[in-house]
């Protein structure tokens, strides 16, 4: 039974801690898709911040060729319109020099004048080229402004959706934060559920468990008694028949030592058929103490405490069997192995009432002691337990000299 009761207590916590298991798992892959949402909305961040500053850099990268390929085009066209003007005036100057050479006298103020001509082109030249690049520099500074302007509203568009992407965060944090709430929620209320339904189980299992307890302890106290009974009926049969003689001792056994050894043994096996107290039994050994220096005495001390016990015997067995019928009785449990009705049952017990009422009063009138069950005389629990049964018994006479 204890085995049994054991394995099915097993069996229910294997079963409760089989669905906190499955509880821990469904919320660690609730965790898992809150935990994958959150990665997927901070990749999705992450993405979106570094697409937005690869476009500022390629737009910063054509704004700067941009500006180089306007400023190479615009010395080109200078160059082109000025050269073939500058390599006519050289080769004009060179013509001059050598008309010069050749003459050298009359076209030296031709040649002067030719010179300052070709200063005063090469300055106003010069100032044009001066004007084109002003000019050209006004345009890049245009540019650059409205580079500038294209980049803070780059940098705005940027803010906004960085902003958007954080809104979206926060509103999927706060969407991850009651599914946790909810699932907490959800996975408390399935324990509590569950806890309350294994405890109904277990208490109701525990109920049909402590009433086999009652019907098997009720058994074991029958098969007890019945073991007890049928021991203690043939000791007490054949003590009462020795004690008919002068001895209980058998008529083989002639030494002192042997017979000590012999009614010791007798002693020992009374002692655990009448499940005599501790303190009993040290008084008994006390008392057989004081006689150690005369051996005769001590073997008469041993022989009438085994009479003694010899005569309490039937007297056990019919309290024993009175009890397990009152027992049963009280409790009403089922007997199958010896089924008896109340009716039964009643009758029995009040044959055990009168037969205990003679064989107390005997034992008392004999020892001049009442006859002790757990501490108290069993004759007066007797009357008491008669008191308020249609057959009572006589008064409980006072014990003579």
């Amino acid at each position: 039974l204890a085995e049994n009761t054991k394995q099915r207590q097993q069996e229910a916590r294997a079963r409760f801690e089989q669905v906190l298991e499955e509880l821990n798992i469904k919320a660690i892959k609730g965790q898992g898709n809150v935990d994958t949402l959150a990665d997927i909305a901070a990749k999705a961040e992450a993405k979106a911040n570094a697409r937005y500053r690869d476009l500022l850099e390629q737009r910063r990268r054509e704004w700067k060729q941009d500006e180089d390929r306007r400023v190479a085009n615009v010395t080109q066209e200078l160059e082109q319109k000025y050269q073939g003007q500058i390599d006519s005036l050289h080769s004009k100057l060179e013509a001059a020099s050598q008309a010069t050479n050749a003459t050298e006298g009359s076209d030296r103020q031709w040649a002067q004048e030719l010179r300052e001509t070709f200063d005063q082109q090469l300055q106003e030249a010069r100032q044009r080229e001066e004007q084109t690049i002003a000019k050209l520099t006004g345009e890049l500074e245009d540019l650059r402004g409205m580079a500038e302007s294209q980049k803070q509203a780059f940098d705005l568009e940027l803010d906004r959706a960085r902003d958007e992407w954080e809104e979206e965060r926060e509103q999927l944090v706060g969407k991850t934060r009651k599914m946790k709430i909810a699932l907490s929620k959800w996975r408390y209320d399935y324990l509590q559920a569950a806890k309350n339904h294994y405890a109904e189980v277990f208490a109701k299992e525990q109920e049909e468990l402590r009433m086999q307890v009652k019907q098997l302890q009720a058994e074991v106290v029958r098969c007890k008694d019945k073991e007890r009974t049928d021991a203690t009926l043939l000791y007490a049969a054949q003590l009462s028949a020795r004690s008919q003689g002068p001895s209980i001792v058998p008529a083989h056994i002639s030494g002192i030592s042997d017979k000590l050894a012999y009614l010791r043994q007798t002693l020992y096996r009374l002692w655990d058929a009448l499940e005599v107290g501790n303190a009993d039994i040290r008084s008994f050994l006390f008392k057989a103490e004081q006689s150690l220096g005369d051996p005769e005495q001590l073997v008469s001390i041993y022989e009438r405490e085994c009479q003694h016990l010899a005569d309490r015997l039937p007297i056990m067995q019919s309290i024993t069997r009175r009890e397990y019928l009152r027992r049963r009785m009280s409790v009403g449990v089922a007997d199958d192995a010896e089924p008896l009705s109340d009716a039964d049952m009643s009758k029995e017990l009040e044959m055990l009432n009168e037969q205990l009422s003679i064989a107390l009063r005997q034992y008392e009138r004999k020892y001049h002691t009442p006859f002790l069950y757990k501490g108290r005389s069993y004759l007066d629990a007797l009357f008491d337990d008669s008191a308020g049964s249609p057959a009572r018994l006589t008064a409980r006479p006072e014990l003579g000299p």
